[in-house]
């Protein structure tokens, strides 16, 4: 998508007993159609075969939307395969999104949103984001309601990402 470079994928888990995407999958390709202009995602009745035409990055334009993830994944899940797409659209991130924010697969949200947040602190300069838990969920029962709050990247300041002690050793 950010490189604009069509794929397709054939044979997706053909050896397996549940074959084809899986419904979080689908459900994270959605989320992607939703926030670009001119993408095209073809997927075979069975979901063996994906192919995917890359669009515009938009964002929704900066408008606010909703969008609800399947549940069997977690929210931290999708936000943490969006944000590297999201930062390079065209306007701002502004939505509400439903699912579950804890389950047995992915971090809570609680645990995810620090770290996250420091990562977008070292790269998105002078603009204000947030994940915002209005609503929580522990099971794909109950549906949260999360709202985001996402900048786009300007301009990349280089990061130095390595780990130092107390002692300030690399």
């Amino acid at each position: 998508l950010l490189n604009n470079i069509p794929i397709e994928i054939e044979n997706i888990r053909i050896n397996k007993i549940n074959i084809g995407l899986y419904s979080n999958e689908i459900s994270f390709l959605k989320f992607i159609d939703q926030i670009t202009n001119g993408t095209k995602i073809y997927i075979s009745q069975t979901g063996t075969h994906l192919k995917f035409i890359p669009g515009t990055i938009t964002n929704n334009y900066g408008k606010e939307f909703l969008f609800e993830f399947d549940s069997s994944r977690g929210l931290s899940y999708y936000i943490e395969g969006f944000i590297p797409i999201v930062i390079f659209g065209k306007e701002k991130l502004l939505c509400k999104i439903s699912g579950a924010t804890n389950n047995n697969l992915d971090l809570s949200l609680d645990c995810f949103k620090p770290n996250l947040f420091y990562l977008l602190e070292k790269i998105v300069v002078g603009d204000n984001f947030s994940i915002d838990i209005i609503k929580r969920s522990f099971s794909p029962d109950n549906t949260s309601e999360v709202k985001l709050n996402l900048p786009i990247i300007r301009f990349i300041e280089p990061l130095d990402l390595r780990f130092k002690s107390k002692d300030n050793k690399v």
